[in-house]
């Protein structure tokens, strides 16, 4: 490429799905030194999509704008394939709600297969199967659903919209579980989870390669959740006690809170500066162990402590775990 510097009518493009991977001897000026992130659909765009489709198919699909966030023009084309086979198996023109449904699930599906690190959720994990959290729901509910489900709210009002979300308590009262059921009530989001046996490897930059993937990957396909499970396993207190290496994950995850939080996005339908859809939550039973350059705003700057349950929970989460089985005049308060 140095070679051809001098000839003004010679011109180097090229893609990659893992930026993170080149070298950067390959991104210096002169070389790549123009860059173009394409992300996620906007609303917009899905919604134009989404209206051609409709005309094409001489129906109107608009009302799965919504559900496809995250989406890439690809995501679509599949979802419109998949609801178009559907249709012909049943030997109808025009495909129905219910083979658009089967299809939007199917690509979901399959997108967060794809995806490195992205996570399914079960739909039956969510907040009717858990009992006794009732005040801790609403925390969640307001810090995450209403920021990466309606965030022109927030903009529009010049809001501040917290970042990341500690949950701190006991082992075994069900942080793991409140996160899971937070991150499924906001459909079309995509969930990231990562933990200590996906980050250290044997070999020196590996880890923190794998945390900036993972938020490439989390801002390409907003509205996203990153989920630390643990991250005082993950990453400690800076201290001589500490490996290099968790010093570097430190180092590395603390950066890339600060590009979603406070970094401005210059994706391909975001040029005007707004700032990344992604929520970054987390859990811990000892918040102690916890740096404190984490805990500082912007970053995980909401801690929610969950207790273990009291008298009240604990009939609470025996009314949510009988009503899924076959028991007749069982009374929760007995046991």
């Amino acid at each position: 490429m140095d070679g051809i510097s001098d000839r003004k009518r010679v011109f180097v493009v090229a893609t990659t799905s893992k930026p993170n991977a080149i070298d950067t001897a390959m991104r210096r000026p002169g070389r790549f030194d123009k860059e173009i992130s394409l992300g996620s659909l906007s609303l917009p765009e899905r919604e134009a999509i989404l209206q051609a489709m409709g005309r094409e198919l001489g129906t109107d699909v608009t009302h799965l704008v919504t559900d496809t966030s995250g989406f890439v023009l690809g995501d679509m084309m599949v979802m419109l394939r998949d609801a178009l086979t559907s249709a012909a198996e049943s030997s109808t023109a025009v495909p129905s709600k219910d083979d658009l449904r089967r299809s939007l699930a199917c690509t979901r599906s399959q997108l967060s297969r794809r995806l490195e690190f992205a996570v399914e959720l079960s739909p039956n994990l969510s907040w009717n199967r858990l009992g006794g959290v009732e005040a801790i729901k609403k925390k969640l509910q307001m810090a995450i659903e209403g920021p990466l489900l309606h965030p022109e709210h927030y903009s529009r009002l010049a809001l501040t919209r917290p970042r990341g979300v500690l949950l701190i308590g006991p082992p075994g009262c069900g942080k793991t579980s409140l996160a899971l059921a937070a991150a499924q009530s906001c459909p079309g989001s995509t969930l990231f989870s990562i933990g200590a046996a996906n980050i250290y490897s044997p070999f020196v930059g590996d880890s923190e390669k794998v945390i900036a993937s993972v938020f490439n990957q989390a801002r390409l396909r907003q509205p996203s959740i990153v989920f630390l499970d643990d991250i005082d396993t993950l990453c400690g207190k800076r201290s001589g006690e500490n490996s290099a290496s968790k010093d570097r994950v430190l180092s590395t995850l603390l950066c890339e809170i600060d590009g979603i939080s406070g970094g401005l996005i210059q994706a391909h339908h975001q040029d005007k500066g707004e700032h990344a859809n992604v929520m970054v939550l987390a859990t811990s039973c000892h918040p102690e162990a916890v740096d404190d350059a984490l805990m500082r705003p912007g970053r995980l700057d909401l801690v929610i402590y969950v207790p273990l349950p009291d008298f009240n929970g604990r009939v609470d989460m025996l009314r949510a775990i009988l009503s899924k089985l076959a028991t007749r005049d069982v009374e929760p308060t007995s046991l």
